[in-house]
């Protein structure tokens, strides 16, 4: 069972699972509470920096996790009624990227992909797929063991430990110039092959 920790700033709401990226920003967060914590949550988040009262960060016990600059998280909400403790609010905030790949960048593409704590080969072939889907140019199934490997050398693949909860998440950038600069060298060297 997992634990579940306070948010500082208002001790009403609990988290059951919190994921961030290497430099503490915010990539998935999930919280319980009621309607009213809930609110003031949101209002905090949105108003920001703007106001003394609004949050840049949140805090969960010990831990610290930051709202990255010029993101766009995105929110879920379900009402769960009769609990032990009355009607009470599920929430979860999430980077957008984990419903849906950002394409911005003409050669940076990236998503994040959120998961159970899997066994290796599960998550290999969970980078695979992330990084066809990404990729521009057309990647051969029987590649994946090479893409992968790619992938990981050239720091495409970041991994995330939850903070709290037992999910782990996964930021997968694929540069499509980099990426297709080492494949046509694989391709010439006979190392990636057509069958």
């Amino acid at each position: 069972m997992s634990n579940i920790l306070t948010l500082q700033d208002i001790p009403d709401l609990k988290c059951d699972c919190c994921i961030a990226n290497n430099d503490s920003e915010l990539i998935f967060l999930s919280v319980w509470g009621k309607d009213t914590a809930m609110q003031e949550l949101f209002a905090k988040l949105t108003i920001g920096e703007t106001t003394k009262h609004g949050l840049t960060d949140i805090k969960l016990n010990h831990h610290r996790v930051f709202l990255a600059e010029g993101k766009h998280y995105a929110k879920r909400t379900l009402k769960v009624t009769k609990t032990l403790f009355g009607s009470l609010i599920h929430a979860f905030i999430f980077d957008k990227r984990i419903i849906e790949p950002n394409r911005d960048f003409r050669d940076l593409n990236s998503m994040i992909s959120i998961y159970k704590v899997e066994d290796v080969s599960t998550r290999h072939n969970r980078y695979f797929d992330a990084i066809k889907t990404l990729s521009s140019v057309p990647i051969l199934e029987h590649w994946a063991d090479e893409i992968v490997s790619i992938a990981k050398q050239q720091g495409m693949i970041k991994e995330h430990k939850a903070i709290v909860g037992d999910i782990d998440a996964t930021t997968i950038i694929v540069n499509d110039t980099i990426l297709t600069q080492i494949m046509s060298q694989k391709i010439r060297d006979g190392i990636l092959t057509l069958s």
